[in-house]
């Protein structure tokens, strides 16, 4: 049975009294290396967690999307983010101080569960995404980061649109730019994809998931 002694507030509690901030496209919300205050809760929007490389480069390592809550990665081990997450559009998030939440997490067996396997989770899917940069090809990567895309951030309204910078797609399938771009053209020839002002159309999903590369 968990203990609510103390005082301690649920997690439903915590974000629904947390203080909300809006952040801008492409608003930084902390860098790697800050000091860890906040966990944030998606209320509305997108945001990214990427990691930095010497060369100056960011691969993105994780997506969230309203309705998630990040800020937990390297929280136990260290006093800093051990990555930095950006605002992919006009996001609103709760912010959620640490203290309160690390009392509600010691009073609840329930939300440690859900800690714990958040972490873990977010962790695993880093080491993939590393073992992918490594040993997939480009247009594979590029492919793979359409899917996630697709499954996590298609338009409610025009269900298999997809609205997302070059940039931040690059950054998503560990390449540069202009290889995502030319990534784009071909999915495109093939009939894959389309591509208009409102931004990437998904017309042939298990074509891309299955086609050779």
């Amino acid at each position: 049975m968990e203990n609510s002694s103390g005082g301690a507030q649920s997690l439903e509690s915590l974000i629904e009294n947390a203080n909300e901030r809006n952040y801008k496209a492409k608003s930084v919300i902390y860098s790697e290396q800050d000091h860890f205050r906040f966990i944030y809760y998606v209320v509305k929007g997108k945001v990214r967690i990427y990691k930095s490389h010497e060369a100056g480069k960011e691969f993105t390592t994780k997506l969230f999307g309203a309705g998630d809550w990040f800020g937990l990665s390297g929280a136990f081990e260290k006093p800093y983010y051990d990555h930095g997450a950006q605002a992919m559009e006009n996001t609103d998030l709760k912010l959620i101080d640490s203290e309160p939440f690390f009392d509600a997490l010691f009073h609840s067996k329930s939300l440690v569960k859900k800690v714990l396997t958040e972490v873990l989770e977010e962790k695993g899917e880093n080491e993939r995404k590393l073992v992918e940069l490594a040993y997939n090809s480009v247009r594979r990567r590029v492919a793979d980061a359409l899917i996630e895309l697709y499954e996590k951030y298609h338009d409610e309204e025009n269900k298999n649109q997809i609205k997302i910078p070059r940039d931040a797609l690059a950054s998503i399938a560990g390449t540069s730019t202009e290889s995502a771009i030319r990534m784009l053209s071909e999915f495109k020839d093939s009939g894959f994809i389309s591509i208009n002002k409102k931004g990437i159309e998904i017309l042939e999903l298990d074509k891309l998931k299955n086609a050779p590369y």
